[in-house]
């Protein structure tokens, strides 16, 4: 067995034991009274010794050092003011509490190092629908488990870890989710954000492990590339691949979609629309917030009928439309408003300059 307090054998912890700490067998009060000076004596002792083992030296040679300076710029500015008074000042040793009270600790690495634990439950959880579940209603372990077809031997535990990390809250025998998760985390929710979460479960955890490859290789490690096929064509390319990153968009704008919604002045406007509008996550939610609007969104053709899909199902497929064209290629539509979100980070400068001109020549004329 090994010293609790500072991880050395119980051999070599004499003055603890051990354990680092005395014995805790006594019973009575007065003979825990009796201890307690003890009890702090021998963790006293415990310390000045761990403070003097070569695995401190140096902290310790660094700790005298700072001492050293200290006393040598005192002496200098008392000189300076006082030249013809002596000093008699007796320097302190390093003290050991001092030493150990500079040594980093290592608690931030570890935590840092296992991070993916509580990201991966997270990430399982979305992917299972948990969050979706809860928002029926409390359950408890079994008919969660249940419903989520999981297999008992893991599944209580999977759900504590989620109330440690503070995404489901736990009443008794009965689990259910917080606030914020209830809110962004529920499918049936226009606000879900869960979209980019289950993309990065499926895809980015995956290659966020071939990281060490990455940087040896230089080469990108997520397998989509095809000869000279973009990422973005072979995407396009590939229908089930292509819900999956809408929605993930949707997700990831979902903060400033609800801002944009509230908070720009609207009432002054008719008609919007969305360049490079993916699953229609920002029409819609403006659509909803401003009943005398109507918009629609602008992507590549095949966005449409996932488009479709989203928008009709909000019931705003009358004040809501979809615009087939690619940007680069074709006129934008005309509005009072039009948007982008998540495009032009993804051009060059002059690409950019080629997108904000089409834009600007796209506003209807008056507009304020």
């Amino acid at each position: 067995m090994g010293c609790a307090r500072w991880g050395r054998s119980q051999l070599e912890c004499h003055e603890c034991g051990g354990d680092g700490q005395a014995d805790a067998s006594t019973k009575s009060r007065e003979e825990r009274s009796l201890n307690k000076k003890l009890r702090q004596d021998r963790a006293i002792a415990c310390t000045k010794r761990f403070a003097q083992t070569d695995f401190l030296r140096p902290f310790r040679d660094r700790h005298q050092h700072d001492v050293d300076n200290a006393d040598r710029t005192q002496s200098e500015s008392y000189n300076s003011d006082h030249a013809k008074e002596p000093i008699h000042r007796v320097k302190n040793p390093a003290n050991a509490f001092h030493v150990l009270d500079r040594i980093p600790v290592f608690e931030g690495i570890l935590q840092l190092g296992f991070g993916y634990w509580g990201s991966k439950t997270l990430l399982s959880a979305v992917e299972l629908g948990l969050f979706t579940a809860l928002a029926t209603g409390p359950h408890d372990a079994e008919a969660l488990t249940q419903r989520l077809g999981l297999h008992p031997r893991g599944a209580r535990d999977f759900f504590d870890a989620l109330v440690a990390l503070g995404m489901v809250q736990r009443d008794g025998t009965h689990y259910r989710n917080t606030p914020e998760t209830d809110l962004y985390l529920d499918r049936a929710k226009p606000s879900y954000i869960g979209g980019i979460l289950e993309m990065s479960n499926a895809r980015y955890y995956r290659n966020w492990g071939a990281l060490t490859a990455a940087l040896r290789t230089g080469r990108p490690q997520y397998g989509e590339i095809v000869g000279a096929e973009d990422a973005f064509t072979a995407l396009y390319r590939d229908p089930e691949r292509l819900r999956s990153f809408l929605a993930a968009m949707t997700g990831r704008s979902m903060g400033t979609t609800i801002a944009l919604a509230q908070q720009f002045p609207w009432r002054h406007y008719q008609t919007f629309v969305d360049i490079g509008t993916a699953q229609g996550g920002l029409p819609v939610h403006v659509a909803l917030a401003h009943g005398h609007l109507a918009g629609g969104g602008f992507d590549l053709p095949a966005v449409g009928p996932i488009f479709e899909d989203y928008v009709r199902s909000f019931g705003l497929s009358q004040r809501v439309r979809f615009y087939p064209g690619d940007f680069f290629q074709d006129p934008l539509p005309a509005a009072d408003v039009l948007i982008m979100g998540q495009i032009l980070h993804n051009w060059n400068l002059e690409e950019k300059i080629s997108l904000l001109t089409k834009a600007y020549e796209a506003l209807s004329p008056g507009a304020p």
